[in-house]
């Protein structure tokens, strides 16, 4: 069964990457969330989309200095329970302002080894370096390689070479061609974003680790549309 994931949780009902949006997500059944994780001045993870919040650059202040709905990765963690998590790692397009990347893969890995869900998470990153990272620092924690500009055939071969758990690519880069080299390479493919009904459905006729969708309700619906009309 394909499992669904939020993307940011349920924004339709509270702002995304919030508690709210996560509580929402848990209430709905959804198998998991994703997630963004930036790192503050003092060193907190915090959970926000974005490198900047209502002005401020994350990476140059503390925590405490950000706006009450930004929530660390932990507080995170524990509204989702036992949902799977996965939490991607940013990194910017310049040099401007973000943090060392080894000190938010090393901070990411350790909350989520210190956690009894530390097997229902993964880390994720269009980085190809930060996925290295990741491995190289751990070997249990998933590591998922975002994908969009590379052929998926050339991502999945690199994926498994470097020992990642998985391949999250653009869901237009996905055909059964694709989806059946992932399941020879024992990889996890997990398409983003998918929220049109035609797409949601296409996406679900694959055989996909999991759909990551702004549209959880929906999709959940279709799934279960699709595994009566199997029975019939």
């Amino acid at each position: 069964m394909t499992f669904i994931v939020a993307h940011r949780g349920v924004h339709d009902e509270a702002p995304e990457n919030t508690l709210e949006a996560f509580r929402a997500a848990r209430t709905m059944g959804v198998d998991g969330v994703e997630l963004d994780v930036h790192r503050t001045s003092d060193g907190q993870l915090v959970v926000h989309h974005d490198f900047d919040v209502a002005g401020s650059v994350i990476a140059a202040h503390p925590a405490s200095a950000l706006p009450a709905h930004v929530a660390t990765l932990e507080e995170c963690l524990d509204v989702l329970g036992p949902l799977f998590v996965n939490v991607e790692i940013k990194t910017p397009d310049d040099d401007s302002a973000e943090r060392d990347v080894l000190a938010v893969t090393r901070d990411v890995l350790a909350v989520l080894r210190g956690r009894s869900t530390a097997g229902a998470a993964s880390i994720s990153s269009f980085d190809l370096g930060v996925c290295r990272l990741a491995r190289q620092l751990d070997d249990a924690v998933g590591v998922e390689w975002l994908n969009w500009r590379v052929p998926l055939r050339e991502a999945l071969d690199e994926a498994h070479r470097r020992g990642f758990s998985g391949v999250n690519p653009h869901y237009l880069l996905v055909h059964a061609d694709e989806a059946r080299r992932a399941a020879e390479l024992q990889l996890t493919l997990n398409v983003w974003t998918v929220n049109d009904d035609e797409d949601l459905r296409a996406q679900l006729g694959l055989p996909l680790t999991s759909i990551i969708t702004d549209r959880p309700q929906r999709a959940l619906a279709l799934r279960d549309e699709r595994a009566r009309d199997a029975t019939l």
